[in-house]
């Protein structure tokens, strides 16, 4: 579990919540989804860090990957219906801008709905 705590009271520094570096919060929570995920093989635990980077990150230089870790790990979880939802809202919102990133999103699109129509015929039979 990653808890903070209110000061850092480290060799007489006290830092307060309102002065901390949040970019190095958000990347620990992506390191600690990572970890979660690959190492402990805990995706219950996995999603819920990454779900806090993508509901709760507001710093401008985080990297498309980190906020988007949240679809991917829905997508090993079988969770395709809300992986693709998730994927298509973030490509109509116009969040992302980067033409290489909504190339890649748009084809994990697509391979999450041939996996969704190969799932359904598998179904039917």
């Amino acid at each position: 579990m990653l808890q903070l705590q209110s000061f850092d009271y480290q060799a007489g520094s006290l830092v307060p919540y309102k002065d901390l570096n949040y970019t190095i919060v958000e990347t620990w929570i992506a390191h600690a989804a990572f970890l979660a995920k690959h190492r402990l093989k805990d995706m219950p635990l996995a999603l819920k860090y990454a779900h806090a980077l993508q509901e709760y990150t507001t710093a401008k230089d985080v990297p498309y990957w980190a906020k988007e870790m949240e679809i991917f790990i829905r997508e090993d979880m079988n969770e395709l219906e809300t992986a693709r939802l998730m994927i298509g809202g973030l490509i109509a919102s116009g969040k992302i801008t980067d033409p290489s990133e909504l190339k890649f999103l748009n084809s994990r699109l697509l391979e999450i709905e041939a996996r969704m129509k190969k799932a359904a015929k598998n179904k039917k039979r």
